[in-house]
């Protein structure tokens, strides 16, 4: 192994949490507005959540969590609606495969994009991110975090701008990953709390 994939190795955080905010720019030229709150977390354990509220502090706002455990089942936990769907274990062998085509911070975090081209790297909030020219503008992925997307800069007005405001490494607020107070829902239960009709 090299002493650049040791470094790569050495510097990873095992856990912690982002918080990112996703914005965009009305067609009528107003104001840009919050569309999407995510936090993204991940313990030591391999257990990682994406919660994202959308349409933060309007009439609309909803909030949904996916939790996917070191074996990579998932769990979708729609919070606005007080359900959650559990999905089917993954058989082993298909957790090392599925495992293998994530992005490798000890690989630069190279996106699985033929048309993605590393431009550089940019530090946010004392964060390292690899920075790739992507067709619709330019991408930063922190290898610390696992290659978790840190920020989308569009190179058109009508596409959402996604920004990093926080990170932490370490453990996790718990409460992220709890779905003991949202029973099992049916799949139509899931299909309308998340809006597909």
């Amino acid at each position: 192994m090299s002493v650049l994939l040791l470094a790569s190795a050495a510097i990873l955080a095992q856990s912690y949490t982002l918080h990112r905010t996703e914005t965009l720019r009305p067609s009528d030229g107003g104001p840009e507005r919050v569309v999407r709150q995510v936090t993204i977390a991940r313990r030591a354990d391999g257990t990682r959540v994406e919660k994202v509220v959308s349409f933060p502090g309007q009439t609309n706002e909803s909030t949904m969590r996916t939790i996917q455990d070191g074996n990579l089942r998932l769990i979708r936990a729609f919070d606005s609606a007080g359900i959650k769907r559990t999905g089917p274990p993954v058989p082993p062998g298909d957790v090392e495969a599925l495992k293998s085509i994530r992005p490798n911070p000890a690989l630069d975090c190279a996106p699985r994009s033929t048309t993605a081209r590393r431009s550089g790297s940019k530090t946010i909030l004392g964060l390292e991110a690899a920075v790739f020219a992507v067709g619709m503008g330019e991408v930063g992925f922190a290898p610390k975090l696992g290659c978790e997307e840190v920020f989308f800069h569009p190179n058109r007005p009508d596409v959402g701008v996604k920004t990093l405001t926080q990170w932490s490494a370490g453990e996790p607020d718990s409460a992220l990953f709890d779905v003991s107070t949202l029973r099992e829902g049916t799949a139509e239960e899931a299909r309308r709390a998340a809006g597909i009709q």
